[in-house]
């Protein structure tokens, strides 16, 4: 019995000692990892697709390094009024903490990828400038991402009415959608209660009417028929978001088909894009607004080629966003 309790006493010392071991070089590791620093901060130019991707290109390098953040304040309010945004506060660095770096290192890129970056040691505190549009710096962390730019309770009770409401006109033995949902929740229940194949659309057209940029008719009803002779035994109604809804209602209502719903006119942008992303598969346009769209709903995108970047389009664009050429 005396030796039991020996054996007993050494096995349980081994054990403490070792846990104590790997819990310490667990802290070295993080206190090794948490040395460096990426930096937004100044202005934080753009609308809300540029702001997105300035935070989640930061948030990428950083985690692909294990370093933590520092993200000026107006960038992070307004991305946490719009969105969840639920991250560990202790990826954070304070205020004071930031004025006492030195030596920090500016790189500036609009949206082409740096892989010199992901390097070992690639930078100690670096501060991104421009605009860092290129999904190559965060897909590593696509869920996550996803998780950050889900939508605010506000946004999916507001969400959930419409839809109820829409599904009625459709739908008359759907049930309504509840509104205590989180927004996983959400998407599900509307992939996959209804027997609906839902595609989202968002058309970029005030600004880009001047610049030329923007889609032609004929590229909207072609993707339309793309999705419709893919998916041809199934039911599919467009959702559609726009800068010009009026001028796309009577487009839509022109054409005699009453299987688009253009969202409405009280709907914030925050509330497009969350809606967008509920769905199935997406078709864009052109601009970041409209890449987020694509992005966060997870499906197939099919974008127009009309849209001009300047970078190569394979760090702006993903692999299962596709060009499909129509004839």
């Amino acid at each position: 019995m005396k030796n039991l309790n020996i054996i007993k006493f050494f096995f349980l010392l081994c054990f403490c000692l070792s846990s104590i071991l790997i819990s310490r070089l667990n802290l070295i590791s993080i206190e090794q990892n948490n040395d460096c620093i990426v930096i937004i901060s100044g202005s934080t130019s753009g609308r809300l697709g540029n702001r997105m991707f300035r935070f989640a290109s930061a948030f990428g390098l950083a985690r692909s390094h294990g370093c933590r953040l520092y993200i000026e304040q107006s960038l992070r309010i307004d991305l946490s009024n719009n969105f969840q945004m639920l991250i560990d506060e202790n990826l954070f660095i304070s205020n004071e903490e930031f004025s006492r770096l030195k030596n920090i290192r500016n790189v500036s890129t609009v949206c082409s990828f740096l892989p010199d970056l992901f390097k070992p040691r690639a930078f100690k505190y670096l501060q991104l400038l421009g605009y860092w549009q290129s999904y190559l710096y965060f897909d590593n962390y696509r869920n996550e991402i996803r998780r950050f730019f889900t939508g605010r309770n506000t946004t999916l009770i507001k969400l959930a009415d419409y839809f109820s409401n829409l599904l009625k006109t459709i739908c008359y033995d759907c049930r309504s959608i509840p509104t205590n949902l989180t927004h996983s929740q959400f998407r599900q229940i509307l992939q996959n209660d209804f027997s609906i194949l839902w595609i989202g659309i968002h058309i970029r057209a005030r600004d880009f009417r001047l610049l030329q940029y923007i889609s032609d008719e004929s590229y909207i009803f072609n993707a339309m028929s793309y999705y419709k002779q893919r998916f041809s035994k199934q039911k599919i109604y467009f959702l559609i978001a726009t800068d010009e809804k009026s001028f796309y209602q009577r487009i839509f209502s022109n054409n005699k088909t009453n299987e688009t719903f253009i969202l409405p006119n009280e709907f914030t942008p925050v509330d497009d894009l969350i809606a967008l992303s509920l769905c199935h598969h997406t078709i864009i346009t052109g601009g970041t607004f409209s890449f987020w769209t694509g992005y966060l709903s997870g499906g197939e995108v099919i974008h127009d080629v009309k849209y001009r970047i300047d970078c190569p389009k394979s760090d702006y664009y993903p692999p299962w966003f596709s060009s499909v050429l129509f004839s």
